[in-house]
C-alpha cells in the first residue's frame, strides 16, 4: 500500500486522468519517464503525490491495543511496541495470544480508513 510504503525505493503518484496510483522508481523505463514528463508539464492538478506515513503501522498497533481489555495480554502488547524490533515483538505476542486473525482484520480496517481519509482530503474518488 502506497500510504505505508516508506522503503525509499520509489515514490507514488495518483493520476486523476487514468484513475491509477503509479509507483515511480528512479528508472529509465519509458512508462515511468512518460509519467514524470507529464508531471513536470502538468498545471491542472492531474497528479497527486502520495506521501507515505511512516507511523501508520505503529498507529494501527496502538489503536488495536487500546481496543483490548486491560489484562495481561494488553500489558504484554504495550511493552512489545517499545524499542527495537517492536513490529516483530508485537506480531509474535499477538500470535501467542491467539489474536492474529483479529489483528489482521483490525489492521486492514485501519488501513482502509486511512486510505478513505486520504482520498477525501485530496478529492480522489474511491473506487
Amino acid at each position: 500500500m502506497a500510504l505505508d510504503d516508506y522503503s525509499g525505493f520509489g515514490s507514488y503518484v495518483y493520476d486523476r486522468e487514468t484513475d491509477r496510483v503509479e509507483m515511480l522508481f528512479d528508472s529509465t523505463e519509458p512508462e515511468v519517464m512518460e509519467i514524470q514528463e507529464a508531471m513536470e508539464e502538468d498545471e491542472s492538478g492531474r497528479f497527486v503525490t502520495v506521501y507515505a506515513d511512516s507511523n501508520l503501522g505503529y498507529d494501527a498497533m496502538v489503536a488495536f491495543i487500546q481496543e483490548l481489555p486491560e489484562d495481561e495480554v494488553r500489558s504484554r502488547l504495550e511493552r512489545a511496541i517499545h524499542g527495537k524490533g517492536a513490529f516483530r515483538y508485537f506480531r509474535d505476542t499477538v500470535e501467542d495470544a491467539g489474536l492474529l486473525e483479529k489483528w489482521y482484520g483490525f489492521r486492514d480496517g485501519f488501513f482502509d480508513d486511512a486510505v478513505r481519509e486520504w482520498c477525501e482530503d485530496h478529492d480522489v474518488p474511491i473506487s
